[in-house]
């Protein structure tokens, strides 16, 4: 069997980290990994750096920011610049409110908000998943730590209208939808939240505390689904369940912005030869 060509390993390459990459928070975890795999060691921002010409860094803020550097093998202080090259993690999604839980007609909703110049129409009649950060209470000492979350399952969606209920102005020109009232995604009907109607031990403390329970905030059956400790979603978003591929070509949201994000770690762990004298800098 013939080896595979080098583009197309790459684009596989790609379509595995935008696989990973669901949320920010999701690309960033995926770049620390990779970066790792490339030998290069993790720094504390509270501690003092010990760095050495040939040496390869990175560190990492709130889970949604990173930066990776390589040191020249002849780098001087004095004398050598530095290659930097930027990109951002986040990509436009529905992300949801900090308290979600919608109901009207009998259906369950979710309230979100637009994050980024989104083409919001195209989020219409697709299923939607879950990603993002919890945070949860773990140890003996019940802090709250933050961990990632991801539901590849559809539990959402934004339905259209049919085409005999849209306006012609719409049919003309196309649908700019309202994402406070045209777009809650539906998570369920009544009948399906009679059915979730579970009573949280943990909302009758938050209430002898003086604070909002989750589940007046966001809905029972979306806080299980995203912990399983039943702890209310932090900084969640609704990524489209279908994952990326390659057909003539690849196929996925969210590529835009982690392209550039993609492309820089291999020469950043493998310099080329005139830069040796020179920092290169990711972030």
């Amino acid at each position: 069997m013939a080896a595979a060509a080098p583009e197309a390993t790459a684009a596989d390459d790609f379509v595995t980290y935008l696989n990973a990459a669901a949320t920010g928070f999701h690309s960033v975890a995926e770049v620390k990994r990779r970066l790792r795999a490339a030998g290069f060691s993790e720094l504390d921002e509270r501690k003092e750096w010990i760095l050495q010409r040939g040496g390869k860094h990175f560190f990492s803020r709130n889970g949604s920011a990173l930066c990776a550097f390589t040191v020249g093998g002849k780098f001087d202080a004095a004398t050598s610049g530095a290659v930097v090259i930027g990109a951002h993690t986040d990509s436009p999604c529905l992300k949801l409110k900090p308290s979600s839980s919608l109901e009207k007609e009998g259906c369950v909703m979710l309230g979100v908000v637009g994050y980024g110049g989104g083409l919001w129409h195209t989020w219409f009649d697709r299923d939607l998943g879950l990603a993002g950060r919890v945070l949860v209470r773990e140890g003996e000492d019940g802090r709250l730590r933050p961990r990632l979350v991801r539901i590849d399952k559809p539990v959402a969606r934004i339905p259209n209208l049919s085409i005999h209920l849209s306006t012609a102005d719409e049919r003309a020109k196309g649908l700019c939808p309202n994402l406070q009232t045209q777009a809650p995604p539906l998570l369920a009907t009544a009948l399906a939240d009679a059915l979730w109607n579970e009573k949280n031990p943990a909302d009758d403390e938050a209430i002898k505390q003086g604070k909002t329970p989750s589940a007046s905030r966001h809905h029972p059956a979306l806080v299980r689904a995203s912990s399983g400790a039943r702890t209310p979603p932090q900084h969640a978003s609704l990524p489209a369940t279908p994952p990326p591929c390659i057909h003539t070509s690849t196929s996925s949201p969210r590529s835009l912005s982690l392209t550039s994000v993609f492309t820089p770690p291999p020469p950043l762990h493998r310099p080329f030869p005139s830069l040796l004298g020179a920092s290169c800098c990711y972030g």
